[in-house]
C-alpha cells in the first residue's frame, strides 16, 4: 500500500524499497515490481524524487 512521506503529502512512497515519487501511479508501479522481482527496476527508479538515507 503506497503512503505519503511524513510532512510531504506530494511525495508517494513505495512500501517495499522506500523510494519516493511525485505521483501515486509510479509509486504503485514500483511497489508492484519490487514485490514481484524482489528488486528495483532501473527504469522506474529514474523517476524517484526521494531516496531514503
Amino acid at each position: 500500500m503506497v503512503r505519503t512521506l511524513q510532512g510531504r503529502p506530494d511525495i508517494f512512497l513505495c512500501e517495499e524499497c522506500g523510494l519516493g515519487y511525485a505521483d501515486e501511479a509510479t509509486a504503485r508501479e514500483c511497489e508492484a515490481f519490487c514485490k514481484t522481482h524482489n528488486a528495483c527496476s532501473i527504469e522506474i527508479t529514474r523517476a524517484a524524487v526521494y531516496r531514503p538515507r
